[in-house]
């Protein structure tokens, strides 16, 4: 039979029971990549990575028509997720989707200036994103569009 113990290194180590060889690998093959012997995660990659699935979460709820729940969860990884992220546009893309398909085009606006604002001013993105095809003939949403017109062609201008 098997037990678990620590390793020097912290890491978890399967060894054979009252086993005191020096490896805990010896006579074993080394555990998978990803398995709970082989990798260590830090505390903040796991965060990320649950945030990001709530994230992915929250758009399902979205697309179900399920929109109290999925106002609820982008409230909640808002207050969660910093500005400072780098990964925040992303997110704020996400949560302008799901209150498009609220039909909430304030909300969705708002969403889409601060994904714009937090490094993410692209145009096609927004033009052809499905998730906008509830709010595309509102005002508010042409407005932003028309804003972000000219600084997209001042990018496409420079970068080509």
């Amino acid at each position: 039979s098997s037990t678990f113990r620590a390793s020097p290194t912290g890491r978890c180590a399967r060894s054979p029971a009252g086993s005191n060889s020096a490896s805990p690998w010896r006579g074993r093959s080394r555990p998978r990549r990803g398995s709970c012997c082989s990798t260590r995660r830090s505390p903040t990659s796991t965060w990320r990575a649950r945030r990001w699935a709530r994230h992915a979460y929250l758009q399902v709820l979205a697309r179900r028509g399920r929109h109290s729940e999925a106002a609820a969860e982008v409230a909640k990884l808002a207050a969660e997720v910093p500005r400072r992220d780098k990964s925040f546009h992303h997110y704020a893309h996400a949560f302008a989707a799901a209150r498009a398909l609220a039909g909430d085009e304030v909300g969705a606006v708002r969403w889409l200036r601060e994904m714009v604002a937090t490094g993410m001013p692209n145009l096609p993105l927004v033009e052809r994103d499905p998730h906008f095809d509830p709010i595309r003939q509102t005002s508010a949403y042409r407005d932003f569009v028309a804003e972000l017109r000219p600084v997209w062609e001042s990018y496409e201008r420079e970068f080509r």
